[in-house]
């Protein structure tokens, strides 16, 4: 706290004086608690150009394991926000290379997201490409069915037909019908419904209406159901009874 009072009411060369002694310590910084929130004020409050010799030092340890650290993850967040991608292009090149293990990460989906909402078209059409072969599976997993939407959100509509026609053409134990009953993978396909594309959006309202018994005997399915107006509303009782697990549902 003493550090990161200092660092806001110092002038400029008295910033680059602790700047230039917390570098060579930045990773040690990041692993900490404490000190993480020193490294992220640094980015904030300095030039961009001045933070090379940090950005060099972080492409020591790597950008895939300071992504999965708890402390770390915020570090590349907030370089993406303020530095340009040419600068941190390594970085960002080994999380795209890494992208769908970190998908999966419990801290470094977090990177993987904020760089699909605040990197450079060409970075998100980067990441995009190295997670499409694998959007089925990463749609059910927990962390990273919220990359998943993020790409639904962030990336061009060209990336979401992509999206859609993945799902539609995937074969059990990944096709859109149980993607659409699984616990996560419903948020994904409920996404869907405001596609701009309508020719796809009416391709998977047709599919699930093709599915409608099976689907409407998962709570996860009958709530995507509801999402594209194939089914009425439960009543507020019978929806309290499915939420609290009484009714029929499909969980992984």
């Amino acid at each position: 706290m003493v550090l990161q009072r200092a660092l806001e009411v110092a002038q400029a060369p008295e910033r680059l004086r602790f700047a230039s002694e917390l570098y060579p310590h930045a990773v040690e910084l990041y692993e900490s608690p404490h000190g993480n929130h020193v490294v992220t004020m640094l980015i904030q409050i300095l030039p961009p150009p001045v933070l090379q010799p940090l950005v060099d030092k972080l492409q020591e340890k790597g950008a895939p394991a300071i992504a999965r650290h708890q402390y770390g993850c915020r570090v590349l967040e907030r370089l993406v926000e303020h530095c340009p991608a040419a600068q941190i292009a390594p970085l960002l090149d080994e999380v795209a290379a890494d992208s769908e293990a970190l998908s999966r990460h419990p801290y470094g989906n977090f990177v993987v997201q904020h760089i699909l909402e605040h990197g450079s078209p060409d970075l998100r059409h980067l990441l995009f490409q190295r997670l499409l072969p694998a959007v089925q599976c990463l749609a059910t997993q927990r962390t990273a069915s919220h990359v998943v939407q993020r790409v639904l959100d962030f990336c061009d509509g060209g990336c979401a037909s992509a999206v859609v026609d993945s799902l539609l053409l995937s074969q059990s134990p990944h096709s859109l019908e149980e993607v659409a009953c699984n616990r996560y993978g419903c948020h994904v396909v409920k996404q869907l419904s405001g596609l701009r594309d309508a020719v796809r959006r009416a391709m998977v309202k047709e599919r699930l209406s093709a599915g409608l018994p099976s689907l409407e005997a998962s709570q996860f399915g009958r709530r995507t159901l509801e999402e594209f107006e194939l089914v009425m509303p439960l009543p507020e009782e019978a929806q309290a009874r499915t939420a609290d697990g009484d009714g029929p549902g499909h969980d992984s």
